[in-house]
C-alpha cells in the first residue's frame, strides 16, 4: 500500500470508523506509514508520526506498531533529527508506545543506539522534549543492565540530572528525580549523585529513602523490583498523588504497585487518605493510571478492616464496576480483583447487586480467556449470591447463560477457576429454581463428581457442597445416581481433614440415602459405615447429624 501526503491529510482530518481502521491495517497501512518515517522530508516524517500516534490510542494497534520490523529503529533515528518538531514528535510517540500497554515491557524497546540520542536531548532541547526523553530513560532504568549502561554513559555528568531536578517544569523535575532514584540503587552512583554540587535537600531526602537491601525502583511498566518500598518512599508517593501532573501519578503509583499484599507500610498509608486519592484517580482519562490505582486498592483491600474504607468512598463501587467493563484487559483484571476483595462486605454485595447491568457486566468476564479474570468474576458472583434472602441468587439464576458458563468453568484446568465456579454454583443452588436449572445442564454432575477427586481441598469443599444442595431436590437424584463413582468419591471425602468437606460429603450422602435404595447399597459397599461411625465424634454438630441420618438409612 502506498501512502502520499493527500492520504495522510485525509487520515488526519476525516473521522475513521472501526471498520475502516481494521481494513487500513489489513491492507498494510501501518507498514506503509512506518516506511514514510524514512522520507527525506520533515513534513512527511511529522505527518507519518502524527498519524501513527493517533492510531496508537487503540490498544491493539499500539501493539502492532511495536511489532513492525524496523519501526522502533526508525523512530529512534528520528530523535536526532535536525528538526526539533520531528524530535518532539518522535520522542512523544516512543513514550506513548511504552505507556498503557501491558503487553510491552519497557526493556523490550531499549535500543543501544537510543541512549546517546536521549542523553543529547536531555542537554540540548526544549523543556518539553527534555521531559519526554527523561520519561523514556526513567521507564527503562528499572532494568539493571540498562541502569548500568545509562550510568556508564553519564559518568561525570550526573550533575546535569541534578540540575534538571531543579527545573521549573514539574514533569521534567519529576522524571529527572525518578531516573536518579533508579540509578542510585547502585551504591557507587548514589555516592556521585549525593556529592554533586547543588543537590537540593528534597533530592537528598528522596535518595536517603533507598534501602540497599531491598533495591526498590521508581518504575513504569510491568516489572517489579525484588524488594519493597520503604515507609519514606510510600509517604512521598502518597503526597505526589495530589499533584496535577499525570507523570507524578504514574511514578507514585509505580512505587505503590511494588508494595507486597498486606504490606504494613501500605496499610499505614491507607489510614492517611491514600484510598480517597486512589479512588479519585479511577476517574483519570489514562488506562495505565486506572490499572495502577486499582492494583494499589487491591493491595490495600486484603485486610478485612480496609474493605469498608474503600467501600465508603462515594462512587468507588460504581466506578470500579465501570472499569470492569473497560476495553483494557489489565484494567478489567485489577478492577474485578478489587471488587472481589471488598465484596465480602454485605453492604458492597447489596450495592453491586442493585446497580443496573452489574450482573451482566461481571458475568461477561466469565467468557474471557484469562483464568485469573474468570476466577475473580466467578468469586464475585459467589459473594453477591451469598445473602440470607434469595433475591441476589435469583438475579443471577434468571440469566441461564451464567449458570451454563459456571458449569463449563468447572472443567477448567485451573484449580482456582474450578474452586470459584463450584463455589458460585454451591451458593446459587440453595434456591430451588436455580437448583432445577443447574441440575438440568448436561455436564453438571459429571464435572462435580470429577472435582471430588481434585488435589485441592477447597475444590472438594465446593463441589461436595454443590452436590449436597442439589441432591436435596429429589428430582435431581436420578441424574446424580447416573454418574459413575459418585458414591465412592463422596465416601472417600468422609476421611478428609477438613470439617467442611466432611459436612458437605456427609450431607450429600444423607440426601442420596434418603431418596434411593440402590445408592444405600453402594454406600455400604464403598465402606461408608465405619467412616460415618467415626464422624459421630466430630466437633461439628451438622457432621454428626448427617452421619447419624445416613447410618439410620443404610444399616
Amino acid at each position: 500500500m502506498n501512502i502520499d501526503m493527500r492520504t495522510l491529510k485525509w487520515l488526519q482530518t476525516k473521522p475513521v470508523t472501526e471498520e475502516q481502521l481494521q481494513h487500513f491495517c489489513r491492507v498494510g497501512g501501518l507498514e506503509a506509514l512506518t516506511q514514510l518515517l524514512s522520507s527525506p522530508s520533515p513534513g512527511v516524517q511529522i505527518g507519518a508520526i502524527t498519524q501513527l500516534h493517533e492510531l496508537a490510542s487503540n490498544y491493539d494497534i499500539k501493539s502492532r506498531i511495536t511489532l513492525i520490523p524496523g519501526a522502533m529503529e526508525k523512530l529512534a533515528s528520528l530523535i536526532t533529527s535536525t528538526s526539533e518538531d520531528v524530535q518532539h514528535s518522535a520522542v512523544a510517540i516512543m513514550r506513548t508506545l511504552k505507556q498503557n500497554n501491558g503487553n510491552l515491557d519497557a526493556r523490550h524497546i531499549f535500543l543501544p543506539e537510543l541512549l546517546p540520542s536521549l542523553l543529547l536531548l536531555l542537554k540540548n532541547s526544549s523543556p518539553h522534549v527534555q521531559a519526554n526523553a527523561a520519561s523514556i530513560l526513567w521507564e527503562v532504568s528499572i532494568v539493571p543492565s540498562n541502569r548500568v549502561a545509562i550510568a556508564s554513559a553519564m559518568t561525570g555528568t550526573l550533575g546535569h540530572l541534578v540540575r534538571l531536578f531543579k527545573s521549573p517544569s514539574a514533569s521534567l523535575q519529576f522524571c529527572a528525580g525518578a531516573i536518579l532514584f533508579n540509578l542510585c540503587i547502585e551504591s557507587h552512583i548514589r555516592k556521585e549523585v549525593s556529592e554533586a554540587s547543588g543537590a537540593p535537600e528534597r533530592l537528598t531526602r528522596l535518595l536517603s529513602s533507598i534501602d540497599p537491601n531491598s533495591s526498590p525502583s521508581l518504575i513504569v511498566g510491568k516489572s517489579r523490583s525484588t524488594g519493597s518500598p520503604t515507609a519514606g518512599m510510600i509517604g512521598w508517593a502518597v503526597g505526589m498523588l495530589d499533584s496535577p501532573c499525570e507523570l507524578h501519578h504514574l511514578g507514585a503509583l509505580g512505587i505503590l504497585q511494588q508494595c507486597p499484599e498486606n504490606s504494613t507500610n501500605l496499610q499505614i498509608a491507607a489510614s492517611e487518605g491514600l484510598v480517597m486519592r486512589l479512588v479519585h484517580l479511577l476517574h483519570s482519562k489514562s488506562a495505565i493510571v486506572h490499572e495502577r490505582a486499582t492494583n494499589a486498592l487491591y493491595h490495600i483491600s486484603i485486610p478485612k478492616e480496609n474493605e469498608q474504607i474503600i467501600a465508603s468512598q462515594v462512587g468507588a463501587v460504581e466506578r470500579l464496576l465501570e472499569l470492569v467493563g473497560s476495553s483494557y484487559p489489565e484494567v478489567q483484571e485489577s478492577a474485578v480483583k478489587v471488587l472481589e476483595s471488598i465484596s465480602f462486605s454485605p453492604s458492597v454485595r447489596s450495592r453491586l447487586a442493585q446497580l443496573d447491568g452489574s450482573i451482566a457486566t461481571i458475568s461477561a468476564l466469565l467468557f474471557l480467556d484469562s483464568a485469573s479474570v474468570q476466577a475473580s468474576a466467578a468469586s464475585l458472583l459467589w459473594n453477591i449470591s451469598n445473602t440470607v434472602d434469595n433475591e441476589n441468587k435469583l438475579r443471577i439464576g434468571n440469566q441461564p447463560r451464567i449458570l451454563h458458563r459456571l458449569v463449563d468453568l468447572m472443567g477448567s484446568t485451573c484449580d482456582l477457576v474450578q474452586e470459584k465456579a463450584a463455589g458460585a454454583l454451591m451458593n446459587l443452588s440453595c434456591h430451588h429454581q436455580n437448583c432445577l436449572q443447574i441440575s438440568a445442564i448436561d455436564a453438571t454432575f459429571d464435572l462435580l463428581v470429577a472435582l471430588l477427586t481434585s488435589t485441592s481441598t477447597l475444590v472438594h469443599q465446593n463441589a461436595a457442597g454443590a452436590i449436597c444442595n442439589l441432591s436435596a431436590t429429589r428430582s435431581s437424584v436420578p441424574w446424580i445416581a447416573h454418574v459413575a463413582n459418585t458414591v465412592p468419591n463422596l465416601v472417600a471425602l468422609l476421611a478428609s481433614s477438613s470439617v467442611l468437606v466432611q459436612r458437605y460429603a456427609a450431607g450429600a450422602l444423607a440426601n442420596l440415602a434418603r431418596a434411593d435404595v440402590e445408592l444405600r447399597q453402594q454406600m455400604r459397599l464403598a465402606g461408608a459405615v465405619p467412616l460415618l461411625e467415626s464422624l459421630r465424634n466430630s466437633p461439628c454438630a451438622r457432621v454428626i447429624a448427617h452421619a447419624n441420618y445416613t447410618l439410620y438409612h443404610i444399616q
